[in-house]
């Protein structure tokens, strides 16, 4: 990890100086973000979000005057990775352009405006927080606010998979960067910063028993679905809030008809945990499971795909100098929380001080009824810029 980030360069008026610039442009900033929110997206479709990374880069380009590098991915949308600047220090900008919501999506929850809030899929998770990015440097340029800057943001295609394909390119930039800043949206009603994930685990159990008619012959039989029933309730015992792990038994699978003693079952489980020990305490608990049954086989598949992301001094004292700009220039108040859910910031936060949650302040993640806050877009997007200017 590199040494405690020094923030320098302040201004006392550096937030409301971007501000104003931004506000004079609102209008430029919502009509992006109502194009790149009805330009549908779902991971799993590829040209969709090819079609919609070719606008992202044009954007990009036109409103920074940077290069855009493509990454070619044959599974899902092209990887972005935008350069602004060529100066010695590296900033990292991380945000994905791909979402949960099937096409056609936009029937069911249009962009519109309505009570000083803007619905769209995507919208809070993350498109707009895309657009805010590209135009806190678009202030950055345009008010010679750089410096002596390189600034990397990587627009990811295959986020909400896990970021099977961008994973390297998350860990390479972010071992080249002094800070990082991710545009995912932000916690709760007041736009709270990310500054603790907890880390995401996937794990497969199967029991391999021996099948055998239930009426006629019994006692021939080794049930799979009971050998699996009872790690269940093992694995629920794991359960601790206090300390942030969470285990969820979230599918069974297993048996052929009522009849027949079944010799295969299945057990998917979600493991949650806030700190690297916890990780490896319950990754070795897993991994090393045994049979109840000695005549069952089971065997255990998976892992964490992303560790926990921890708060450190660095990250707090980027926080504090993002809540002392907000609640003085802005007037605006700039809470913290620490997240069950999983970002980027997971894995590019092992390598570099990571602020997350940067992006959108809304609502309905995921959910037919996804919103921001048209208030908080001006305010937040000159933050950004702000934390760019002084890291």
């Amino acid at each position: 990890m590199p040494a405690l980030v020094k923030l320098r360069g302040e201004r006392s008026n550096i937030v409301k100086q971007y501000i104003q610039f931004i506000q004079d442009k609102e209008k430029q900033l919502l009509d992006l973000i109502k194009e790149v929110v009805e330009i549908e997206s779902p991971t799993s479709l590829k040209e969709q979000n090819d079609l919609l990374g070719e606008i992202i880069s044009n954007l990009f380009i036109n409103y920074t005057g940077g290069t855009i590098e493509k990454v070619k991915n044959d599974q899902y949308g092209n990887h972005l990775i935008g350069t602004v600047g060529d100066g010695d220090e590296q900033i990292l900008l991380v945000g994905h352009f791909d979402t949960v919501h099937p096409i056609d999506t936009l029937k069911h929850n249009s962009y519109r405006l309505k009570e000083g809030k803007i619905f769209g899929p995507g919208i809070y998770d993350m498109k707009a927080g895309l657009i805010q990015g590209i135009f806190a440097l678009h202030a950055l340029v345009e008010l010679n606010g750089l410096g002596n800057k390189r600034i990397k943001f990587i627009f990811n295609a295959d986020e909400e998979v896990g970021s099977p394909t961008s994973k390297e390119i998350l860990i390479n930039e972010a071992k080249n960067s002094k800070v990082a800043f991710v545009l995912e949206p932000s916690f709760g009603q007041e736009g709270a910063i990310k500054m603790e994930r907890k880390g995401v685990g996937t794990y497969t159990i199967k029991a391999y028993g021996k099948s055998a008619h239930a009426g006629n012959a019994p006692e021939e039989g080794e049930n799979a679905i009971e050998e699996i029933s009872r790690q269940v309730i093992r694995l629920q015992e794991l359960n601790d809030f206090k300390r942030g792990i969470t285990v969820n038994c979230g599918v069974i699978h297993g048996g052929t008809t009522k009849n027949t003693i079944p010799d295969f079952a299945e057990l998917k489980i979600d493991v949650r945990v806030s700190t690297m020990e916890d990780l490896n305490e319950i990754d070795t608990f897993i991994t090393q499971i045994t049979p109840f049954n000695s005549k069952i086989k089971v065997s255990i598949e998976g892992g964490f795909t992303r560790p926990p992301m921890e708060s450190s001094l660095q990250t707090e004292e980027l926080y504090k100098r993002a809540k002392q700009f907000m609640e003085i220039q802005a007037n605006l108040p700039l809470p913290r929380a620490s997240v069950g859910g999983a970002s980027d910031g997971n894995i590019i936060s092992q390598y570099v001080p990571t602020l997350d949650g940067l992006g959108a302040v809304g609502d309905g993640a995921h959910t037919l009824e996804e919103y921001i806050y048209k208030e908080h877009l001006v305010p937040r997007t000159a933050l950004l810029a702000a934390l760019i200017a002084i890291a």
